[in-house]
């Protein structure tokens, strides 16, 4: 077994690193309030996209083009990246909000590139055609298909266990969030902590930096993977193979 090498932000481990500046942005200044609407209906979409990709995806069988994979080549990465979106969005965090692509892009970004460059190499001229005809992962909105030609090809079937315990973490993390929101106002207020400390906007920015490099330094782990394997190679299987993101 090999290990994932240097990079202290990866795919493993980009989501918890979120999560941490979450709760650090909610505990130093909670702000509960209008933002928790709009928040959940981006979780809520974001999960919806999550299982409606792993219901459509049909692994070890073709290149897929249909039903959610019109939107984008990458739309489980869409679906986390709304998922993401909320949990930075009920915080009220414009830094958050602000932060999220680069720490998205920057921890999802090389799996990314492994991905297509593996399909490229697998599909050949028709997986380029797909590339130039369809975005990588935000849609751009030349073609939105309707409802049922994203969910044409979904089945309950496909959904595993795994997943269903993922879209659990999902929301009890947001309503860690909410409740740490609400739990931090009331114990700001009680002590009279809002008159007492006053931070501007360059002490919140340089707060949220420090606990963010603090908490992608103490989520560094180690991730094994087989030895000679990419870091997120799909499995290996003597039919070609989608890869599922």
């Amino acid at each position: 077994m090999t290990t994932r090498g240097t990079r202290w932000l990866n795919r493993g481990n980009t989501r918890n690193v979120i999560l941490v500046l979450c709760m650090a942005a909610v505990a130093l200044n909670p702000q509960p309030g209008w933002q928790v609407v709009p928040a959940a209906l981006l979780l809520m979409i974001g999960i919806a996209l999550h299982i409606l990709v792993k219901g459509s995806l049909v692994r070890n069988t073709m290149l897929c083009r249909t039903g959610p994979y019109r939107l984008a080549r990458h739309p489980y990465y869409l679906a986390n990246y709304l998922v993401d979106s909320g949990f930075c969005l009920v915080t009220g965090s414009p830094y958050l909000l602000a932060l999220l692509p680069f720490l998205f892009f920057w921890g999802y970004g090389p799996s990314l590139r492994r991905e297509e460059e593996y399909l490229s190499r697998l599909y050949g001229e028709d997986y380029d055609c797909f590339v130039a005809a369809t975005p990588q992962i935000l849609p751009d909105g030349t073609e939105i298909p309707s409802l049922s030609a994203l969910c044409g090809h979904f089945s309950g079937g496909r959904i595993t266990p795994n997943e269903v315990r993922r879209v659990v973490r999902f929301s009890g993390a947001f309503l860690g969030l909410v409740a740490l929101q609400y739990c931090m106002a009331g114990v700001r207020d009680g002590m009279g902590l809002r008159q007492a400390v006053q931070t501007g906007p360059a002490d919140e920015f340089g707060i949220t930096a420090v606990v963010m490099l603090l908490g992608a330094w103490l989520l560094r782990w180690p991730r094994q993977v087989p030895e000679g394997a990419p870091e997120e190679a799909p499995r290996a299987a003597p039919a070609p193979t989608r890869t599922g993101h």
